[in-house]
């Protein structure tokens, strides 16, 4: 089910476009004065005008809180410099024009673009994860997942496809090919939960009448067509198991054993690349629930070099605890299910599917499509917010300290600090729009 949190985090990522909108509408304020010119209209509207621009920035903040402080310690202390000194300057003319040159600075500086330059990035990151499937958590839990490791990567849906394929068919006597296909691939049709295995053994065959079907623990049995069926380990049906990679299944029709089929993971095109690639964040286990021999091969053509296998969810929750306990930020990489859950909520960071009931985690990153290319870009997105975030507000900080600086000269009349303040309004959305959409 979702987490309360998440809801929040989806509200204001669909909204980015508000405070901008409402920004702008506000800056609209400033024409009174040309309508209607008299000294109160002068100098009150654009004054209105800034403090409701600041309301809005502190409504944007308050919606998915960010860290303190909320302003540069640098800007905030140039910019009360600024006012002070646009004050004094017109202060010769008495207090009127002191009190007016000081507004002015603060309407050209524009404020709230400095205070709502974190919370708009944020909010345009958001919404730039939503297009691509990836559904990101609230800010204050966003901006701790800056700093990866070691990255836990379980093979199911991100170096395969989660699905299966047929490796080699080997049957006792070659005439009897087809029909060994044939034969598994009706039973598996009669499968009312079918397993990767029972699907892939499935697509090769069309459907039987089938009677009196059974499926203990793996092993399957019943009358195909009116001829007894039994699939499963080679063993259950007389033969040998070889020594190979993949999953070897018997098949007997008729009490006679008909041969073997093998069966391996399909693995996801140009993974070795997309491995590479997550490589950057820190060394990489990958961890599957199948044999040693399988894990390894798996392992070494994706081009990881530590793997665990036959790993069930105790072993899988060691792997992230033994990490964490070396004093490495871990991520794990696994869709939601049973098996991956202690590990999932033991992890400092998560990355899994955002299928419907998914589990949607305090410290998660959801991504659907749930592959390499998705989870790449969702970790692109994470772990490079606060760089992000520190270049708006920088650029903000610049351009506000830039407006006010031309206000505290005494050459802007009402409406040119206007203007000024809402090109410092339009630089800094600018900027965040870059920003929030790079990955």
């Amino acid at each position: 089910m979702n987490s309360p949190a998440a809801e929040p985090a989806r509200r204001t990522s669909s909204r980015w476009w508000l405070p901008l909108a409402s920004a702008l509408s506000v800056h609209l304020l400033w024409l009174i004065p040309f309508f209607r010119d008299t000294g109160v209209a002068r100098y009150s509207v654009p004054g209105l005008a800034t403090l409701l621009l600041l309301g809005l920035a502190w409504r944007l903040q308050r919606a998915d809180p960010l860290p303190r402080p909320l302003t540069p310690i640098w800007w905030s202390a140039g910019i009360v410099a600024l006012v002070v000194a646009g004050a004094g300057w017109a202060a010769r003319d008495g207090a009127t024009q002191a009190a007016a040159a000081g507004a002015a600075v603060l309407v050209a500086g524009c404020p709230a673009a400095v205070l709502g330059a974190r919370g708009f990035t944020v909010a345009v990151t958001k919404r730039a994860a939503a297009q691509h499937g990836i559904t990101l958590p609230r800010t204050a839990a966003l901006l701790r997942m800056n700093r990866i490791d070691r990255v836990v990567l379980d093979k199911h849906r991100t170096v395969t496809t989660g699905s299966m394929q047929i490796t080699a068919v080997e049957p006792i006597d070659i005439e009897h090919h087809n029909n060994l296909l044939f034969f598994a691939g009706a039973l598996s049709h009669a499968s009312p939960t079918p397993s990767p295995v029972s699907a892939a053994l499935a697509r090769r065959s069309g459907r039987g009448r089938i009677t009196n079907f059974q499926d203990q623990e793996g092993r399957l049995s019943g009358s195909v067509d009116r001829h007894p069926v039994r699939l499963g380990q080679p063993e259950w049906v007389g033969l040998s198991t070889p020594i190979r990679r993949g999953v070897t299944l018997g098949v007997e029709v008729d009490t006679r054993a008909l041969g073997l089929i093998t069966l391996d993971d399909v693995v996801r095109p140009h993974v070795e690349e997309r491995v590479e690639e997550l490589g950057r964040y820190g060394p990489i286990t990958l961890i599957s629930d199948g044999p040693r021999l399988d894990t390894e091969a798996l392992a070494e053509d994706v081009g990881i070099d530590d793997s665990v296998p036959a790993a069930d969810g105790e072993t899988r929750l060691r792997v992230v605890k033994s990490a964490q306990d070396e004093g490495k930020t871990v991520c794990f990489i696994g869709p939601s299910s049973a098996l991956n859950a202690p590990a999932l909520d033991a992890a400092d960071l998560v990355v899994t599917d955002a299928r419907p009931g998914a589990t949607h985690r305090p410290n998660g990153l959801n991504v659907e499509p749930f592959d390499l290319d998705t989870i790449r870009q969702a970790l692109k997105l994470s772990t490079g917010l606060p760089e992000r975030l520190e270049k708006v507000q920088t650029v903000a900080g610049a351009a506000s300290l830039g407006g006010a600086a031309l206000a505290a000269t005494g050459l802007m009349n009402p409406y040119l600090a206007a203007v000024a303040g809402l090109v410092v309004l339009g630089v800094t959305a600018t900027s965040a729009v870059a920003q929030g959409r790079a990955s």
